[in-house]
C-alpha cells in the first residue's frame, strides 16, 4: 500500500496544477490572449504550491516508495506502465525528474516576469512547457492515479482543447 503521504502530495499538486489553468483560461479569454501578460497572482500562487506539493511528493515517493533508490523508482514505473499498457518500461521516471527540474524554474520565471512586467522566456518554449505539463499529469494520473482519475484527465483534456478551439476561432474574427 502506497503511503498516505505520497497519495495526498500527489493529488494536492494535481489539484494545484488544474486550478491554476482553471483560473487562467478565462482570464486570457478575457484579456485577449496571454502574450505579454503576466498571470494572475491567484493562479501563480496555485501554481507555486503545486510545485511544492509535487517537490514534497518526490521526496515522499523516494523515501517511503523506493528507498531513495532511482533504478527501483524505474522498475515501480515500469511495473506500473506494463501492467496498464503491456510494456514494461521505467523511461517515464526520467521524463518525471525533467518534469521535477523544470517545474520549480517555471515558478521563478514567473515570479520574475510578475515581479519585472516583462516575459522572461521566448513563447515557443513556454508552450512546449505547457504541453510537456499537460503530458505528465494525464500520464500520472492514468498510471499511477486510481481509476476514476482516468475519467478526470480525459475531462481535463476535453476541456482544455474546447478552450483552446474556442479561443482560437476567437482569435480569427475580424474586430
Amino acid at each position: 500500500m502506497t503511503p498516505p503521504l505520497v497519495v495526498w502530495t500527489a493529488r494536492l499538486a494535481a489539484g494545484c496544477w488544474l486550478v491554476r489553468w482553471l483560473v487562467e483560461v478565462p482570464h486570457n479569454r478575457r484579456a485577449g490572449s496571454s502574450a505579454g501578460r503576466a498571470l494572475p497572482r491567484v493562479a501563480l500562487l496555485w501554481w507555486t504550491a503545486g510545485c511544492g506539493f509535487h517537490l514534497a511528493h518526490v521526496a515522499a515517493a523516494y523515501h517511503w516508495v523506493h528507498n531513495w533508490s532511482h533504478a527501483a523508482a524505474w522498475e515501480h514505473t515500469a511495473q506500473r506502465t506494463a501492467a496498464l499498457a503491456g510494456v514494461h518500461w521505467g523511461g517515464g521516471v526520467w521524463l518525471n525528474d525533467l518534469f521535477t527540474l523544470l517545474w520549480p524554474l517555471d515558478v521563478v520565471r514567473l515570479w520574475v516576469e510578475r515581479s519585472t512586467g516583462r516575459s522572461a522566456c521566448p513563447k515557443a518554449i513556454v508552450r512546449g512547457w505547457h504541453v510537456f505539463s499537460l503530458a505528465m499529469m494525464i500520464s500520472a494520473t492514468v498510471i499511477f492515479g486510481p481509476f476514476g482519475w482516468r475519467a478526470i484527465a480525459l475531462l481535463v483534456v476535453l476541456l482544455w482543447w474546447h478552450l483552446r478551439r474556442r479561443s482560437r476561432a476567437t482569435d480569427a474574427r475580424p474586430s
